[in-house]
C-alpha cells in the first residue's frame, strides 16, 4: 500500500507540471473547502505485537513451531476534511475518518492455528493550519486534536474451533501537520500533507473473551511470560506518521 501512495504523489506531481501554466493564485479568506483524503498510516502497535510475541516464545518452549508472522505495522486510512479560511494565513479545520491495521500468527505442531488480529479506529475533531502563499503554492502548517473510538478484535482458530477476544476504547489524541496545495483553478487544488499522531492507549475494555483472562468490563489483558502466565493489560499505540493525498474543492 506505501508503494501506491509514493506512485500517487509522483502522479500528482507530474500533473501540477502540467497545469502550472494555466493554474491561478488564490487567497484562502472566506473560503469553504471539502476533501476527501487517502492515504497509509504507519503505526507500530506494539501491544498487539507483544501478544505475538508471547506466542512464538511459548511455541518455542513447547515445541511448537512458528509458521508465519505479520506484525501490526500499519495500514491505509481515509479521511474527509471541512476547511474554513478565517484570515489569507489562518485555516480551521473539521475533520473525521478512520484507520486500521491488521496482523496475523500462525503456527504448526501437533495441531495447526492462527491468531488473526485487527485495530480500528474511527476519529473526529478539528484543528488550524497557518498557510504561506507562494503564488499558486500554498504551505500549511499547523494541528489539532481528534477523539478516537478504538475496537480490538481477534479471532482464533485452531483445528476447526474457533475464539474470540473483542475490546473497545477511546481517547483524545493530538497531531501535527505540514502540506501543501498547488491551485489548478481558483477552487480547486491538489495536495499533499503528512501527520503526525499522537495517541496512545494503556487500556481497553473488553467486550468479549473466549479465553477467560479478562472479565468482560475490565481491562483486556495479554499473557507475557509462557512458564509464569503473567498478564498485562493490552496497550493500543496509534501514535505515528500518516501521508495523505487528495483534490482539494473551494467555495467562496
Amino acid at each position: 500500500m506505501k508503494r501506491y501512495l509514493v506512485i500517487s504523489f509522483l502522479v500528482i506531481g507530474l500533473v501540477l507540471l502540467a497545469v502550472a501554466s494555466c493554474a491561478t493564485a488564490t487567497d484562502m479568506k472566506g473560503k469553504f473547502g471539502f476533501d476527501v483524503q487517502i492515504g497509509y498510516a504507519m503505526m507500530n502497535i506494539t501491544g498487539v505485537n507483544e501478544w505475538f510475541d508471547f506466542w512464538e516464545e511459548f511455541d518455542a518452549l513447547y515445541g511448537w513451531t512458528t509458521e508465519s508472522r505479520d506484525d501490526l505495522k500499519g495500514g491505509m486510512s481515509y479521511i474527509g476534511e471541512i476547511k474554513y479560511g478565517v484570515t489569507s494565513s489562518v485555516v480551521l479545520t473539521a475533520s473525521g475518518g478512520l484507520l486500521s491495521s491488521k496482523g496475523k500468527y500462525s503456527f504448526t505442531g501437533p495441531t495447526e492455528g492462527a491468531h488473526d488480529d485487527k485495530v480500528s479506529a474511527t476519529f473526529f475533531g478539528g484543528g488550524a493550519l497557518f498557510v504561506i502563499q507562494r503564488g499558486n503554492l500554498d504551505f500549511l502548517f499547523g494541528g489539532g486534536a481528534d477523539y478516537y473510538m478504538v475496537k480490538y478484535e481477534e479471532d482464533f482458530a485452531e483445528d476447526g474451533t474457533a475464539s474470540e477476544r473483542r475490546a473497545e476504547g477511546s481517547k483524545i489524541g493530538f497531531n501535527l501537520r505540514g502540506g501543501m496545495m498547488y491551485f489548478l483553478t481558483p477552487n480547486i487544488a491538489l495536495s499533499g500533507k503528512i501527520i503526525y499522531r499522537i495517541v496512545k492507549l494503556s487500556e481497553i475494555e473488553t467486550k468479549k473473551d473466549d479465553w477467560g483472562i479478562s472479565a468482560e468490563g475490565d481491562p483486556l489483558e495479554i499473557y507475557t511470560d509462557p512458564v509464569t502466565f503473567d498478564t498485562k493489560n493490552l496497550e493500543i499505540d496509534l501514535s505515528g506518521i500518516n501521508a495523505y493525498v487528495n483534490i482539494c474543492f473551494f467555495f467562496g
